[in-house]
């Protein structure tokens, strides 16, 4: 029989009986209860009640001239900062009209030195240049935070005069001159020249709402906003752009709501170190513009060691790298209701892990610009007691796959059932690396496939994956897996 997957707003099943994800009662697996929480930040108040700042004052003089716990209502309007601004513990930060916090200054003196247009005096070169990798490993240029912007069009960064094209800009670091190959004139132009908009230390429960936060020359690993060290903050209602390294990234207790976070340099969103992060209702596209290389660390997000992680109703699409990734020492980790798309790794990567829910999630289209099992919609790597439920898993690079790639822990209790997984390429199934013992892993580890309904294309049978070789559809299920499931074909 062939089952067609129909791309309507819920991605139903066309004329199918078989049960959709979110359809509890009709799959009858066994559910974690989440508890219930908001599903809708605050917007941006009409009326700021608090201390006014208007363009032309200083948002650092307001904070230093203030105690812990005001209110600032910063109206329209751009502010250049020349330092991160250092926030007092509950200080609260409220955009009026959408008010544009800055980390670029303008250049407005160019010579021309033919064929280029020159400025000098660009002395903001950061103290850790260079840092991070890049891809290819011949390029080095995202290893410098500095950017350059014609108009709002952020230019590439050259490593030689004689790369310089249009579309770039060549910062020649020992004469303190940036060189564009386009004509200035007619156009404004910046250079970000202050690594960080709000920093973390020591403040804590700041909140952040209703602000434009762009073009900070933030170093690879830091952010614009926020930190590790960002604890019970809220941040919530912003635009966060351009930035050279991370867009928002925080630490425990933090809420990230309702943001949008795109085009930074090296990755969108960050976490870790503590409980009770949560992501909910963002939007973060199109990051890791600046060529990292995103096996090192590069796309839409990445956690590390956090505890009772939520992230839920967000949109992660069109990432240079991993959609969403939590690396190393993270549990409780439930990623829920989100939409994951066209990203070039991964949709979901648990890696090095324990303990995570991973349902009702729409997985699409991810994976092609990676290798090996790293293109799956979901991937489980090195980690255990995670359970994989009632998403829909279409025409990624691979399917629900998972992999031991190091010695410890051993992956066990892998629970992936009730999805809908439709593949035009890869594979769904568990592989263990070279120089570990399959057996430890395949038997008695509790790892199952069941009740899965799959959809793949005609054009080859061995779908699937199993003790280290390809597995046709009777070959998957003598391994005890889908026993209960559904198979059929889609158009690939």
């Amino acid at each position: 029989m062939k089952l067609i997957l129909g791309v309507a707003a819920s991605l139903a099943l066309a004329a199918s009986p078989l049960p959709l994800p979110g359809d509890r009662a009709a799959a009858g697996g066994r559910h974690r209860v989440e508890p219930a929480g908001p599903t809708q930040s605050r917007p941006p108040p009409r009326r700021c009640k608090g201390v006014h700042i208007r363009p032309g004052m200083t948002i650092q003089s307001a904070i230093d001239a203030h105690p812990e716990g005001v209110t600032f209502c910063i109206h329209r309007g751009t502010y250049r900062l020349t330092e991160p601004l250092q926030p007092k513990t509950g200080q609260r930060f409220i955009g009026v009209r959408r008010p544009i916090v800055s980390g670029a200054r303008i250049l407005s003196s160019f010579v021309r030195r033919e064929p280029y247009w020159v400025a000098g005096g660009q002395t903001q070169e950061d103290s850790t240049n260079p840092q991070g990798v890049c891809r290819p490993t011949t390029y080095t240029g995202c290893q410098y935070a500095e950017g350059v912007f014609l108009g709002d069009r952020n230019l590439w960064q050259v490593t030689s005069l004689e790369e310089l094209v249009p579309g770039s800009f060549y910062f020649d670091y020992a004469a303190d001159e940036i060189y564009l190959a386009d004509d200035p004139g007619g156009h404004t132009v910046e250079a970000s020249v202050v690594s960080h908009a709000f920093a973390s230390w020591p403040a804590k429960r700041v909140v952040l709402r209703g602000l434009v936060i762009e073009k900070f020359a933030t170093p690879a690993k830091g952010s614009a906003v926020g930190g590790w060290a960002a604890r019970n903050w809220l941040i919530e209602k912003n635009e966060v752009r351009w930035n050279h390294g991370i867009g928002i990234c925080v630490g425990r207790g933090t809420e990230v709501r309702g943001n949008r976070v795109h085009d930074q340099g090296q990755m969108g969103v960050c976490g870790g170190g503590g409980r009770g992060i949560v992501f909910e209702n963002n939007v973060v596209t199109h990051n890791n513009t600046e060529g990292f290389e995103w096996g090192w660390e590069a796309g839409g997000s990445k956690f590390i060691g956090s505890k009772g992680l939520l992230v839920r109703g967000n949109r992660f699409s069109h990432n240079v790298g991993t959609g969403l990734w939590t690396d190393t020492g993270n549990s409780g980790t439930r990623y829920i209701g989100n939409r994951i798309e066209h990203n070039a790794g991964a949709g979901i990567y648990h890696e090095s892990s324990s303990s995570a829910v991973i349902r009702d999630n729409v997985i699409i289209g991810n994976g092609t610009g990676a290798g090996g099992w790293d293109r799956a919609g979901i991937l489980i790597g090195t980690s255990t007691d995670v359970e994989i439920f009632d998403n829909v898993v279409k025409k990624n690079a691979g399917g629900i796959f998972a992999k031991q790639h190091g010695a410890s822990p051993l992956i066990s209790g892998l629970d992936v059932h009730d999805n809908v997984i439709v593949m035009c390429m890869g594979s769904t199934g568990l592989e263990v690396g070279q120089g570990i013992e399959a057996d430890a892993v395949y038997s008695g580890k509790r790892n199952r496939f069941e009740r899965n309904t799959y959809l793949v294309g005609a054009d080859q049978t061995t779908w699937w994956r199993w003790r280290q070789e390809a597995r046709t559809r009777a070959e998957w299920r003598q391994f005890g897996n889908d026993t209960k499931g559904r198979f059929g074909t889609t158009k690939c």
